[in-house]
């Protein structure tokens, strides 16, 4: 899961206090993501969202001011999209100024807003720049370290940063190969994901990639919280069930005449989402990558630790928090709590206004949920004409 980037702890107490100074600004580079082209634009309004569930997890939406014509779309000498968007958001304090990036973005579309003076952007962080088609064809060898294989297919785009992933000590068991024309960022997340990794773009524009945890026991990074410190202006909750699964089958490819697979089921008599109350609600997932037994289990159980969350969703309001990350596990401090509800929550998307006014955010509720079919994926004799053969049992 992302880790959090804190600021100094008088920032913290500023954004947590009655009265905060925020600053923002966005600058305009050239294409390779460091040369100025214009600083300081003026800004009229705009937004950025993160969501852990978009490819592009950060997309801006931005309405600037175009002093005597300066941010005119143009290939020549005007704004053209060979250049990148940085956002920036600040606080201001008498013990000192501190600031962070808050996205950096490629454009999707220009054009006018109200008037010619004002320029509207529609913009998407640089998986944009990875959602092109391979050329030609590439294979990769036995035993290839994962991250390698990802690092060249993100290099292959011509991204504006330099890449740098992690070591995972994780290597291929067999030779794979990508056919021309498949899409590189879903390779490169199929990869990823195939092994218990998450594929995203930071506030930085840095390409990251981080192991997929247990919710349940990852640590708690942020609180959001009422009373005294506050930071929550105001609370809606709401149910949903669109994205509940509790569970599912992974297939993939074994070194043998039989394919692999793998399922994990929510059975848990007290889950609120498990197949007894909902019914049986199966995800499946493919992958040329998933080549043994437990490499599917692991991703069948990985899948189904963040599907089968309790879709008990607090969306609130709060103060500007520019050090954020979709995807972290948060307390929230609910005044309306029930006796014995959890307090853990993932944090699966939020919004910053650029115009100053309260943030948002998602929150969904964490609760124990998660158990394995005792039988299946263990066997190694794939089910013959039937997909889920534990439905007898269910």
């Amino acid at each position: 899961m992302p880790a959090l980037n804190f600021p100094p702890e008088y920032i913290e107490n500023a954004v947590n206090g009655s009265v905060t100074r925020y600053t923002r600004r966005v600058d305009i580079f050239e294409s390779d993501n460091t040369t100025l082209w214009m600083s300081d634009v003026r800004v009229k309004t705009g937004s950025v969202s993160v969501d852990q569930t978009r490819a592009e997890r950060r997309a801006a939406d931005l309405t600037l001011l175009s002093v005597d014509g300066d941010l005119r779309a143009s290939r020549d000498d005007g704004l053209w999209y060979d250049k990148i968007i940085g956002v920036t958001m600040g606080v201001d304090t008498p013990s000192g100024n501190w600031e962070q990036s808050i996205g950096r973005f490629v454009m999707d579309s220009i054009g006018t807003a109200n008037s010619r003076g004002e320029v509207k952007l529609a913009c998407r962080d640089f998986t944009k720049r990875m959602k092109y088609s391979l050329p030609y064809p590439i294979a990769w060898a036995e035993n290839t370290p994962i991250e390698n294989i990802i690092t060249a297919l993100a290099t292959g785009a011509s991204l504006p940063t330099t890449v740098d992933l992690p070591l995972t000590g994780i290597n291929t068991d067999q030779a794979f190969f990508f056919d021309q024309g498949v899409d590189r960022w879903d390779s490169a997340y199929e990869v990823a994901t195939a092994y218990g990794y998450d594929l995203w773009f930071d506030a930085g524009g840095d390409l990251q990639l981080t192991p997929f945890e247990d919710p349940m026991t990852t640590q708690p990074q942020f609180t959001f919280e009422t009373g005294a410190r506050s930071n929550v202006v105001d609370i809606g909750r709401k149910i949903s069930d669109g994205r509940i699964r509790n569970h599912i089958a992974v297939h993939g490819k074994a070194t043998d005449e039989s394919p692999v697979w793998g399922e994990a089921i929510n059975d848990v008599a007290d889950s609120p989402t498990n197949i007894f109350e909902l019914g049986l609600r199966t995800e499946t997932y493919s992958s040329a990558w998933v080549t043994t037994f437990d490499q599917a289990r692991g991703v069948a159980e990985r899948r189904l630790k963040f599907s089968s969350l309790e879709q008990w969703e607090a969306s609130l309001s709060t103060v500007i928090v520019p050090w954020l990350e979709a995807g972290i596990i948060s307390h929230f401090i609910d005044p309306e709590a029930a006796p014995g509800d959890p307090d853990r929550y993932l944090l699966s998307k939020f919004n910053i206004s650029l115009d100053l006014k309260p943030a948002s955010a998602e929150l969904a509720r964490i609760t124990d949920v998660i158990d394995l079919n005792p039988e299946y994926p263990g066997s190694d004799v794939y089910p013959e004409d039937d997909l889920y053969p534990n439905e007898e049992q269910l």
